[in-house]
């Protein structure tokens, strides 16, 4: 049974140079960006500078800095409808979740989400500041989820069927 799901997963696409990677739903090709610089993106390509056993962790900083990006005006936005306080904002890799939210407002999202649609973050990012308010899932809760995003349902579908697709990307195979 265990090899059988093995075998199932999808292939694992590394950070490294010929890979395309989705981010934000967008492909992006990582491509070599030379001996000195920084990580960019340049239309369709994520131009990754440095030698080439640096490339995943340099890719993986940039896309926390993209998700930060992406994730902080939408939560303020979110919190804002809500009239409740935005506390911290970080981003970690949890294996169990893809967001959570404390008494104080703190909000923790996946980094992974990057890889999702836009779409799909928007909804985890509404669903925890929903917890701004509502601390449990109860119907109450799903209300406040659909006063923030009234079509919801499409990204939570699609994070229940295809999530673990996110972590098929990786630093090192």
């Amino acid at each position: 049974w265990i090899s059988s799901r093995l075998a199932a997963l999808p292939p694992v696409v590394p950070y490294a140079v010929g890979s395309t990677i989705p981010v934000l739903g967008a492909p992006l090709e990582i491509r070599d960006g030379g001996t000195r610089g920084v990580v960019r993106r340049d239309g369709t390509a994520l131009l990754v500078a440095g030698r080439a056993e640096h490339h995943g962790r340099r890719v993986v900083d940039w896309l926390k800095a993209e998700m930060r990006d992406a994730v902080r005006p939408e939560a303020e936005r979110f919190a804002d409808a809500l009239g409740r306080p935005l506390g911290r904002l970080s981003l970690r890799e949890t294996a169990s979740r893809w967001g959570s939210c404390t008494s104080r407002g703190d909000i923790s999202l996946n980094w992974r989400l990057v890889h999702a649609p836009r779409p799909v973050l928007t909804y985890v990012v509404a669903h925890e500041c929903a917890h701004l308010v509502e601390r449990s899932h109860a119907p109450r809760f799903w209300r406040v989820v659909d006063r923030l995003l009234p079509d919801y349902g499409h990204a939570r579908a699609w994070l229940r069927r295809r999530g673990t697709e996110l972590w098929r990307y990786q630093s090192s195979v």
